[in-house]
Order: C-alpha cells, then structure tokens, then sequence
C-alpha cells in the first residue's frame, strides 16, 4: 500500500479538524508514519483530535523504529538540521539536552545519531547528555540505558485513552497530557487514579509539571 499523497494528508486534516500545530507535525512525518496515521481511520470519536494525531504520530514512529533498524542503517554522512531536530523530537528530550546536541560538532552529532535512541530510558534527556559525553571522550556513545534506569512500560494511546476517560480529565488537561515526552505520561499515570481529588485536570498538569521539573534537574 502506497503512502498517502500531499493532497490525502492535508484532506484528512481538514476533515478533522486539526489544529496548525499538530498539522504541520503530520506534514513533516516521513511517509510511513503518515500513513501509518491516516490508515487508523478518522477522529469524529475524538473530544481532541489534534491532541489525537499527535499520539498517533507518536505511535507511529515508535513501531516505525525496529522496521527503519532492519531494513537500513542510518545515512553515514553528516546529519542535517532537519535530521538532528527529528532525533530531538522523536525522543522527547529537554531544551538542556537538545541544545547540547545541536552545539556539538558535526562528527559528535552523526556518532551520537548513529548509535541509538534514548527514548526507552526513564530520563531521555539525561541519556542524550550521557550519550555527547562519551562521544566527546572518544567513545561510540553506546551507553548502558538500564544504568539509567529504563521505564518500567510506556504507556499505550489505549492506556492514556482510559485514564483520560477514567478521571474525565478537561480537554486542556487531556490536551497537555497527550503533548508530553513518552517517560512524563509514564510519570503522571504511574502515580495511579485520581478518585477522590476535587479537580483531577489539575492535578494531572501539576504532575507534568513535577515530572518535567525532574527531568531537567537530572540532565543539568
């Protein structure tokens, strides 16, 4: 089945009303992943749809990943901007790490590029930082994520999905909660139901916040 023309994808937008920032998201995916999107039917069920795509988005990528690492390795020249944003992007790190990536020389950004994703670790971004450093110190950047403490289980569209409906979460609430890194949803949900909270929707943005806020200690 072939990817989806330039034309089907900005239909599918138009028709479900995304919002410019998820469309351009979707605009900027590699084909695959676009149709891996638009093959997943459309989002009338949707309270957000916008927030929806992104998921799906993310979805996507991550079951994109062990097909792209059987069938072709990484392109050995020197990576572009483009390319280096979509590693930042695709693993959900910090501004201290992503600017740590972008500042390095164009050699440190390839070996660094070449030899994995972070996303799998509990704190991504920490995991880039470690990555630069032992690149820098004339390693491959092959560390140990384990070390770092790995996720105990990224949590599925399905998982965020019910705890959403679960604790009726507001759709702003809802809305920041599909936008985080994969490790701050596993954060905020790991930290169970929200029955008997007066406000479950703030409760769940004063979580993400903890759970950024913690991060961004651990990398600095």
């Amino acid at each position: 089945e072939k990817p989806p023309t330039a034309e089907e994808v900005e239909e599918f937008l138009r028709h479900n009303k995304v919002d410019e920032r998820a469309a351009q998201d979707l605009r900027e995916c590699p084909p695959e992943v676009q149709k891996r999107v638009l093959t997943r039917g459309d989002l009338n069920s949707a309270r957000n749809p916008s927030a929806a795509v992104l998921v799906r988005i993310r979805d996507a990528r991550v079951e994109d990943k062990p097909q792209r690492g059987r069938t072709a390795s990484r392109p050995m020249g020197l990576p572009s901007s483009s390319e280096v944003n979509g590693y930042i992007k695709a693993n959900g790190v910090n501004e201290v790490a992503a600017q740590a990536l972008r500042s390095c020389s164009p050699t440190v950004k390839r070996t660094v590029l070449s030899s994995g994703d972070v996303i799998g670790a509990f704190d991504p971004s920490a995991a880039l930082l470690a990555k630069i450093k032992d690149v820098r110190a004339g390693g491959t950047g092959s560390i140990n994520l384990a070390s770092m403490g790995m996720m105990p289980s990224m949590p599925s569209a399905t998982d965020i999905d019910a705890f959403v409906e679960y604790n009726d979460l507001d759709e702003s609430a809802e809305a920041q909660l599909r936008a985080c890194p994969p490790y701050v949803i596993a954060l905020v949900l790991g930290k169970g139901d929200l029955r008997g909270t007066r406000n479950p929707s703030s409760v769940v943005l004063s979580r993400i916040r903890e759970a950024k806020v913690g991060g961004e200690k651990r990398a600095v």
